[in-house]
């Protein structure tokens, strides 16, 4: 599959379906996140503590290392007490890499469970504290998205015991496209997965202003837990619509279209989301990961732009950071991390993310508070980023669907 077969493929930005775009009709701006039911505020969101650094991005100077050349990695995570990677490749295993550029044979084969149709594959893999069990995001054979947790195999220096398998979640797609996938523990100890709104365009089926529906959402689960009739999961009792009402219980939040990577700052917990634009607009959040209930926009807001000239009902999230298409030449967003390593001071507290259509890797120079004041291109570029990874050491590494995983260091 060549670049421009994969970009149309995997993550389906530049309108890639072929549908018209919706009509653009006059709304007023996104107001200001505040939670579900309050009334809007006029300032922008704050980070859920204060970042210790005011980081210098321009002034750094930035190389690519190269790590491993695999097929079509698609995500990492770091077992605990681990130094190793843990690598998604999209067909349906996950390989361990040193740091030293050694792949090792897969810990898990999922290839016969799996499609790489359309925008589908195994898409976000995350580890349990206790580094015990992997829990894995793909999609099946008929295009659901599925959500398993695997247990390790006792003395197996890391393999996983496919026999121990259980699906916690499975969800059914209407369309190839727009599966998000994205899987991590959060800072509350929590799996959190990403959901896009169901595919094709224009929030054809109308997911996106629902959270009574898992799709276009971002789910919330104790993995640990089970619930009634034996579901294999509990609901932490502090998301929204855990008691009922007008959401499901697993969803925190709701209104995204793609989102194509999500994480955690490392050291002040703040929640990042970068959501794949239709027409125009790529978008980036940020919100403190303790407000419940927020609703993102889509599709009443592509970006901080009106979509479908609908009202959205009650306050959405402003985005930190947009692009337009034309501006920038990208046109679907991969979003990254808050860089936290101690190899390139300059970067530290600033917030790396890529396009997957441009390749080029920009650093939003972020204020000690958390506020953007600049964008800066950091003068690397990797052919189709696919995700990007945070080590063990908190250095970060960029995926190129076509293969290689380069780490980030000082030039």
């Amino acid at each position: 599959m060549g670049a421009l077969a994969v970009s149309v493929a995997l993550l389906a930005g530049c309108s890639a379906d072929g549908a018209p775009p919706a009509p653009v009709t006059a709304a007023p701006a996104p107001t200001a996140v505040t939670p579900t039911g309050a009334p809007p505020t006029a300032a922008p969101p704050t980070p859920a503590a204060t970042a210790p650094e005011d980081p210098d991005p321009a002034a750094a100077v930035l190389g690519l290392e190269l790590v491993a050349d695999l097929d079509a990695p698609t995500a990492l995570a770091v077992r605990p007490g681990d130094d190793a990677l843990y690598i998604a490749e999209r067909a349906g295993t996950v390989r361990p890499v040193t740091r030293d550029g050694d792949v090792g044979e897969p810990v898990i084969d999922l290839r016969e469970d799996t499609t790489t149709d359309g925008e589908r594959g195994l898409l976000g893999l995350a580890w349990s504290p206790d580094g015990d069990r992997l829990y894995l995001s793909s999609t099946d054979r008929e295009g659901s998205t599925r959500l398993d947790a695997v247990d390790v195999a006792p003395g197996s220096g890391g393999l996983l015991d496919l026999a121990t398998r259980t699906t916690l979640l499975e969800v059914p797609q209407p369309a190839a496209n727009h599966n998000g996938g994205d899987l991590h523990i959060g800072p509350d100890g929590h799996l959190w997965l990403a959901l896009g709104d169901g595919g094709a365009a224009d929030d054809r089926f109308g997911n996106g202003q629902r959270p009574d529906t898992l799709l276009g959402t971002l789910l919330r689960i104790d993995p640990e837990g089970t619930g009634p009739g034996g579901r294999p999961y509990a609901i932490p009792p502090d998301n929204p619509w855990a008691d009922g009402g007008e959401g499901a219980p697993e969803v925190w939040a709701y209104g995204l279209r793609n989102p194509w990577r999500f994480s955690f700052d490392a050291e002040t917990g703040r929640l990042w989301v970068a959501d794949v634009g239709q027409d125009e607009v790529e978008e980036i959040d940020a919100v403190p990961a303790d407000e419940p209930g927020l609703n993102y926009g889509w599709p009443r807001f592509e970006g901080d732009q009106p979509f479908d000239g609908q009202p959205a009902e009650g306050p959405v999230v402003a985005p930190v950071h947009t692009y337009r298409h034309g501006d920038r030449g990208g046109c679907s967003i991969t979003g990254g991390y808050v860089y936290r390593g101690q190899a390139i001071p300059a970067l530290r507290g600033a917030y790396l993310y890529s396009d997957f259509s441009d390749g080029r890797i920009f650093a939003l120079d972020l204020t000690a508070d958390g506020q953007v004041q600049g964008d800066v291109d950091t003068g690397l570029a990797v052919d189709a980023p696919v995700a990007f990874g945070q080590g063990s050491d908190a250095e970060l590494y960029v995926l190129s669907l076509e293969g290689p995983v380069h780490r980030i260091v000082g030039g």
